[in-house]
């Protein structure tokens, strides 16, 4: 889904928030036009009637103060709901965006850096949701409804006056325009001028040999005391010109705006009705009108101010997904695993026409003669990468076709490095899941973590961040715990016990091992550790070196496993003498 798609559904989302706002800054208006008008009565009917004759003046005054505090809570809820519908959509956006880079083949998410991604989560779905739509938006159609609301008030109070005061807008507009075209050309120039200063500055320092040599050091002192000269009257022209155009005019013109509302609306009252009331209301108003008008000159809407930010959330929406068309998203049961011609090439290696096939409680061992192979083999069954030809089954089904969360789930891989979360160590060993007492403690007596946890003085609630030091050997205990709490229909493990001794290796092992009606498939260089399961593939630069049955293949004095066994025996033998 486009990053304009998820905004639109989002605004779709919230109508009744819209609405709410719209209704909101109509009667917020109302209130502000009901203030001018409690004004104006005071002044014509309140202000000049002495109190013994028409004591209403602190009627008056509480209806005015009544109505200011109505219109501040008013602008306080429009507030609320403003940051309501923008964080939202902020929100919507960051959640798709978050979702699709979880959901982003490795090879597509590592375009993008760690910290670039964060930004765009953050800043930049804030900037969408909060600024643009939640400020910029809700301002717009709040100066607007209120130079709606302003022109019916003003026409209903004086027509006369109230066109003159919308007709002089236009007229405001184009002096504000010129004016500001005009004075950035100047600003341009002379910002010119400093730059070229600057850059004959730097040219003098990187040529000072040469000047020193021509003797041309007392020149360029006057140069720059004349260029020094010249940047005060640089900086007057622009920062006087800047005034003029962001604060002068506007209070220059709305001042010529009053004296021609006094002019005229005096006029009037001296010729027919003493309209007095009216023209303060008019004078009140006149500064917020021309005010809210102005800023509806730069209404910053327009998707184009939010191009950077679009393309920046666009680039993570459009990553390439590992969840494509899965139909399948359960099995009835888990009972083999089976490589047919499986082929795999990229940057980290190549694999040719691979097959194997592992029952439910079965144990493979695979041994790479290569760096690469077990790590591409490990990728393929956890479908971190998919193979180029070939296919995978799962109980003859194509694990393309499979779910991947649903696959992941039934797969429990555990890598050589691994990495814990910055939590405690309980919601580590249970992540993802929810937590069960059953499960937990037997995955903390099998993972050997038990006695370790007895170590930390908060337990299994010590948090895990960078301040506590843990060893290498508790990062894999707590790996296994949690792949143990997850009971997985198969095991797969990528040299996952190189950080333990070997006692602790064996005894790791043998608890896997002792896990019923599962599939294990251990991929290591321990030739020790592989004798001990079903079956065993042994590969090399792509090529498939043997597979077999373990026994059957020790049996054979030239298969490749006897000979691997025979080495690491003479390796033993040579250490001991």
């Amino acid at each position: 889904m486009k990053v304009k798609d998820i905004i639109t559904q989002a605004l779709a989302n919230k109508v009744s928030t819209i609405i709410f706002l719209v209704f909101s800054m109509m009667f917020t208006v109302a209130c502000e036009m009901f203030a001018i008008l409690v004004i104006r009565k005071l002044v014509d009917n309140v202000l000049v009637t002495p109190f013994t004759e028409n004591p209403r003046l602190a009627f008056w005054v509480t209806t005015f103060v009544f109505t200011l505090l109505t219109w501040f809570g008013m602008k306080a809820l429009i507030k609320n709901k403003a940051v309501s519908l923008g964080t939202y959509v902020s929100t919507e956006l960051s959640n798709a965006a978050y979702s699709s880079g979880m959901r982003a083949e490795l090879g597509e998410f590592g375009k993008i850096d760690n910290k670039e991604i964060v930004r765009k989560l953050s800043g930049d779905c804030e900037k969408i949701g909060e600024e643009y739509i939640g400020g910029s938006w809700v301002k717009f159609f709040n100066h607007l409804i209120f130079l709606i609301g302003v022109f019916i008030t003003m026409m209903v109070m004086n027509p006369a006056l109230g066109l003159i005061t919308y007709v002089t807008l236009p007229v405001f507009y184009m002096i504000l325009k010129t004016f500001g075209k005009f004075s950035n050309r100047l600003c341009q120039k002379a910002k010119l001028e400093i730059e070229n200063n600057r850059q004959r500055v730097a040219e003098n320092f990187e040529k000072i040999n040469s000047i020193k040599l021509k003797n041309g050091v007392l020149l360029e002192e006057e140069n720059f005391q004349k260029n020094s000269e010249r940047y005060i009257q640089l900086k007057k022209r622009i920062e006087g010109l800047q005034d003029i155009n962001y604060d002068k005019i506007f209070g220059l013109y709305i001042g010529g705006v009053i004296a021609l509302i006094l002019g005229i609306g005096g006029y009037l009252s001296t010729r027919g009705t003493a309209i007095p009331g009216t023209i303060v209301a008019f004078i009140v108003l006149i500064p917020f009108v021309f005010n809210a008008f102005r800023k509806l000159m730069t209404p910053y809407i327009g998707f184009k101010h939010i191009a950077f930010e679009l393309s920046s959330i666009e680039e993570l929406l459009s990553l390439r997904s590992e969840i494509r068309a899965e139909p399948i998203n359960s099995l009835e049961a888990v009972n083999s695993l089976k490589f047919e011609n499986v082929s795999y090439y990229g940057f980290s290696g190549n694999l040719e026409s691979l097959n194997f096939e592992i029952k439910s409680g079965e144990k493979l061992g695979i041994i790479a003669l290569d760096d690469y192979s077990s790590d591409l083999i490990f990728s393929l069954m956890t479908k971190i990468i998919r193979p180029k030809e070939g296919h995978i089954s799962i109980n003859n089904c194509d694990i393309n076709k499979l779910n991947t969360f649903y696959l992941r789930d039934i797969v429990t891989g555990i890598p050589q490095k691994k990495s814990l979360f910055e939590d405690t160590i309980e919601n580590n060993i249970s992540y993802p899941l929810a937590f069960d007492e059953y499960k937990y403690n037997d995955a903390l007596n099998r993972s050997g973590l038990k006695d370790y946890l007895n170590n930390f003085d908060n337990k299994d609630q010590t948090v895990i961040n960078d301040d506590l030091e843990l060893t290498e050997e508790m990062v894999h205990r707590i790996t296994f715990a949690n792949a143990f709490y997850r009971d997985s229909k198969i095991f797969v493990l990528n040299e996952a016990t190189d950080g333990f001794d070997v006692r602790s290796e064996e005894a790791i092992l043998k608890e896997i091992f002792k896990l019923k009606n599962k599939m294990i498939i251990l991929m290591s260089n321990k030739t020790y550790n592989i004798v001990n399961c079903d079956k065993v593939l042994i590969i090399e630069n792509e090529r498939v070196l043997e597979y077999g049955n373990v026994s059957e293949l020790l049996k054979d004095r030239n298969s490749v496993l006897s000979k691997l066994v025979k080495k690491v025996k003479v390796i033993k033998t040579t250490k001991v003498s």
